[in-house]
């Protein structure tokens, strides 16, 4: 959702907020633009260069490194599972894919102890309740029972 979503309940094809790819571009942060489409030998642009920002302004979710995501996937031949068992899903391509790789509905499986150069992961942090922000709904509270009695 964060990728590919928006606050009003839109989806997009592409992480940009966007249903037309992204301009490629080796780093910045211009709106509707992600590191893809350059030489191998390049290498992933810096996290806070990753291009423009989605619709929640997440950046670098497209192209720049493939994501790990949380969703399990499981490698299928002729319908039996494969003895490699769970896999993880990978999203978002990376800085020496085209465009077709970044789509909403392109995903690679593998299994969660591969490395790669071109893969990378996401840590959110939600920030929590800061303690002045605490001490003023307390305060709120109090003052509107002392009102009523």
């Amino acid at each position: 959702k964060a990728a590919y979503g928006s606050p009003e309940g839109e989806w997009f094809s592409f992480a940009t907020g966007s249903d037309t790819p992204p301009s490629p571009i080796t780093s910045g942060t211009d709106p509707n633009s992600a590191v893809y489409g350059q030489d191998v030998y390049t290498g992933p642009a810096d996290v806070q260069q990753a291009g423009g920002v989605s619709a929640w302004g997440t950046m670098g979710q497209n192209g720049n490194v493939w994501e790990w995501t949380e969703s399990t996937a499981y490698s299928y031949s002729g319908g039996i599972v494969l003895p490699s068992g769970p896999q993880r899903e990978l999203r978002g391509g990376a800085w020496f894919y085209d465009d077709s790789h970044l789509v909403s509905t392109y995903l690679v499986n593998n299994t969660p102890n591969w490395e790669g150069d071109s893969d990378g992961f996401r840590i959110a942090m939600v920030p929590e309740p800061s303690s002045l922000s605490l001490l003023v709904a307390g305060g709120a509270v109090l003052m509107a029972r002392r009102r009523k009695s």
